[in-house]
């Protein structure tokens, strides 16, 4: 029985306009990098949020978290603790599969389609493009032989033109493709 595989498009276009069913991106572990925090007039007391932030700070890397962003055209967003800047190593490339596929699975159980992965060159020194698309090829080909349906498309938003080519020769040279 043949599986279908996810359509995999690669694209520059900033992932806030990604017209997805669910965003994610890699943030780090204290939430810094976050493109897409709004920046508003503080409302809460400097010393309550620096509590809060001791109390939730840092975070488990492998963690994903929902989070509420009115400013992109996705109808959901995920962040995906995979960097740790307190680390001289970047993340393990296994964390990072096992991040993936448990996102994939999530993604297929609350029904979304169409996954837009934004800002995901910040991975490249954790994980290599190849492996990374090769993982999730395997969690939806693995998903759609036990029945559950998984995203059928997987929309990749890359800022830097050298991560983008790196996507592009990798997807190349992927089986089936």
């Amino acid at each position: 029985m043949a599986h279908r595989q996810p359509e995999i498009i690669l694209t520059d276009s900033p992932g806030e306009h990604l017209q997805v069913d669910a965003l994610v991106y890699p943030e780090d572990t204290y939430l810094v990098v976050d493109p897409y925090s709004p920046v508003h007039a503080m409302e809460t007391p400097f010393s309550d949020l620096v509590a809060e932030a001791e109390a939730i700070l840092p975070r488990p890397v492998g963690e994903i978290i929902p989070a509420c962003v009115p400013e992109v055209a996705a109808a959901r967003v995920f962040r995906l603790v995979l960097l740790d800047f307190d680390e001289p190593r970047p993340c393990r490339n296994r964390v990072v599969e096992k991040t993936l596929r448990r996102l994939i699975r999530q993604m297929a159980d609350l029904g979304l389609r169409h996954l837009g992965l934004d800002r995901f060159e910040l991975l490249e020194p954790c994980i290599s493009a190849y492996r990374l698309l090769s993982c999730l090829l395997r969690e939806t080909a693995r998903l759609d032989s036990s029945g559950v349906l998984p995203p059928d498309t997987l929309t990749f938003a890359l800022h830097h033109p050298a991560a983008l080519r790196h996507y592009q020769v990798a997807l190349a040279h992927l089986p089936g493709r």
